[in-house]
């Protein structure tokens, strides 16, 4: 891939708003640990989406490891194990996590990480995504004011809108 491919990031911020918006501890519905270790991942995943940094990459790309063993000892703190009515769900959230992890992947340069998975690249050469990124200032720190106000404004009404169904 050249280096002056754009790469839009509207995934990214879909992302980044709706870790941020769902960050908050709703200790009614789950285990005050379990709710506090879920929020605590979403603020983590939107910061480091919003913010496009070198650590955030790799954050980001922790994200599905670790919503594999979230869900894993869910099941095992609540004894219920999964279902066969849980196996829709759970084949969506692998492909959902597939998805992201490979989204962000590609977008390596735009976060300014430097490792790569050189296996991974060989087998699947389009996940590679491009050596340098040349755009605009990426993340929360290359929008305008108006668009960091409705980045901001969208997030608050997500989590309003979370904390209003409860």
């Amino acid at each position: 891939m050249m280096a002056d491919d754009r790469q839009p990031y509207t995934f990214g911020w879909i992302l980044a708003c709706l870790s941020l918006g769902n960050s908050y501890l709703d200790a009614e519905r789950v285990a005050v640990a379990y709710g506090i270790a879920i929020a605590g991942g979403s603020l983590a995943t939107g910061l480091a989406a919003a913010l496009v940094r070198p650590w955030g990459w790799y954050a980001l790309l922790l994200y599905g490891p670790s919503s594999i063993v979230a869900a894993t000892l869910y099941f095992a703190h609540f004894g219920k194990g999964p279902s066969i009515g849980d196996l829709i769900p759970m084949l969506l959230f692998l492909l959902w996590i597939v998805l992201v992890s490979g989204y962000f992947y590609r977008r390596r340069a735009m976060f300014g990480a430097r490792w790569r998975w050189k296996a991974l690249e060989h087998r699947f050469p389009r996940l590679a995504g491009p050596e340098s990124y040349e755009g605009p200032p990426p993340g929360f720190r290359g929008l305008s004011t108006r668009n960091r106000l409705l980045f901001l404004v969208v997030v608050l009404v997500i989590m309003g809108l979370g904390l209003a169904r409860r």
